[in-house]
């Protein structure tokens, strides 16, 4: 049973996992299992559903730190960090358990994801109290915790004070410098690394972490390097590496390289699929995007289209020859629900317009539920290129302030300041306005 909870958490088979579970509880000899009834609240945080988690552990007649442990670490999986410490709370303040080794790197972990330094600082005093400072993980957390939030003094310190480095501590740094836009600094880390006394060698994190930072730095050279480290190591194949390497090389422009990349990997994934798909987008090429496209899904069934790879195949498209293409895509985002993404709005908006056709342009914008800044952006934008950028005026319905200050920034953001004035004295003229503050013009300045 518990290897079964763990393949539907890895799988994110909810039904199975809740069949599972069932099976588990029915039995009066199964019931009361601690490890079976961790495993059932880790389960149903992989697959996404915390609220089980927690219904899960609230009926348990007894509950051991494991079992906390997996509801923290449910909760910080799904970004949960408000929660993950209010878990945190009832543990200190109604039990007599004490947080280990695996509690406070998930704590420390919350207050990264709030980008709350202060906090952690409370945490990190809560460790020292409980002599867990020296611990590797609890470090590597700490370390981590404080990139994110743009103290690097301090996970420097952390970092230079640890008695025992590993591979994750070395990635946490080098994801600090990184995170913070110091690009270089991390590549000397990965070359201190390398002639570190404690002859570790980079791993597929260090190696995904890294690949990125040449695409920032424009750093084609370095960007070869790493491939090069991956192929020594034996890491080439992994999906993670190759899926980085693609997606470097294809931004570099070396479609080549990336298509020999994207065959190789026997093993690949709906990133895999993306990374590609973008590159040949990105190039222009729009028969190479479409057949892909295709053949991803009509390929491994258990590989489906998601936004992300509407969002790379739609920019290929510029012109009136790519309506069909346009259109295919549209219909297969109504099929899967993939219209109320508002990204994915705004750029069938766009495309349409591009195509030319902005009556279609104008009926996915009316759909659209919330239309922000980047939505009036689309639109305004459409009108302006098919010679109408007046047009979308006399599509505002919403009168609201927020909306006022939308499409005049969406004005402004098109390089159209004579439209947005307009609009602006439009706005304070309309007698249908009523104001219940001063006019914002913030938008305006801009």
């Amino acid at each position: 049973m518990g290897i079964l909870l763990q393949a539907c958490g890895h799988q994110k088979d909810i039904e199975t996992g809740r069949k599972v579970h069932n099976l588990v509880w029915a039995s009066t000899q199964l019931k009361n299992d601690y490890i079976l009834n961790t495993r059932i609240i880790t389960m149903y945080s992989m697959c996404g559903y915390p609220s089980d988690s927690r219904s899960v552990f609230d009926q348990l007649e007894t509950k051991n730190l494991y079992q906390w442990n997996a509801l923290i670490s449910g909760h910080i999986k799904n970004e949960l960090w408000h929660d993950a410490m209010s878990i945190f709370c009832e543990l200190i303040l109604v039990t007599e358990v004490k947080p280990d080794n695996f509690t406070f790197p998930c704590l420390i972990k919350a207050c990264g994801g709030l980008r709350d330094a202060g906090l952690g600082g409370v945490v990190q005093g809560m460790v020292v109290k409980s002599g867990l400072i020296s611990d590797v993980f609890v470090t590597n957390a700490l370390i981590g915790m404080y990139g994110k939030c743009g103290l690097l003094e301090e996970a420097v310190q952390v970092f230079e004070e640890m008695l025992e480095r590993n591979v994750v501590s070395w990635n946490s740094m080098i994801c600090g410098f990184s995170e913070n836009g110091l690009f270089w600094e991390s590549f000397d880390l990965l070359r201190v690394m390398l002639g570190a006394e404690e002859g570790l060698v980079p791993d597929v994190a260090t190696l995904v972490t890294l690949l990125p930072v040449c695409v920032a730095l424009g750093d084609v050279e370095n960007g070869k390097m790493i491939h090069g480290l991956a192929v020594k190591l034996g890491l080439d194949r992994e999906l993670m590496v190759n899926n980085a390497l693609v997606d470097m090389y294809s931004k570099f422009g070396f479609l080549f390289e990336a298509e020999i990349l994207f065959e190789k990997n026997d093993n690949k994934s709906v990133v895999s699929w993306n990374s590609m798909i973008g590159c040949y987008s990105s190039e222009g090429d729009v028969g190479r995007t479409f057949d892909l496209l295709r053949k991803m899904q009509i390929g491994d069934e258990d590989l489906h289209v998601n936004e992300v790879t509407i969002l790379n195949a739609l920019p290929v498209c510029l012109g009136e020859s790519e309506l069909l293409s346009v259109k295919e895509l549209h219909g297969y985002t109504l099929r899967h629900g993939f219209q109320y993404n508002d990204l994915v709005a705004n750029s069938f908006v766009s495309a349409y317009a591009k195509c030319g056709t902005l009556i279609s342009a104008e009926h996915v914008f009316h759909a659209m539920e919330n239309k922000t800044v980047s939505s009036w952006n689309a639109l305004i934008g459409g009108c302006a290129q098919n010679g109408n950028p007046s047009k979308a005026i006399d599509k505002m319905e919403d009168k609201s302030l927020v909306s006022w200050n939308a499409m005049i920034a969406g004005y402004s953001h098109n390089g159209l300041p004579g439209e947005a004035l307009h609009l602006f004295r439009k706005m304070v003229a309309d007698e249908n306005h009523a104001y219940g503050n001063p006019p914002n013009y913030i938008d305006l300045k801009q």
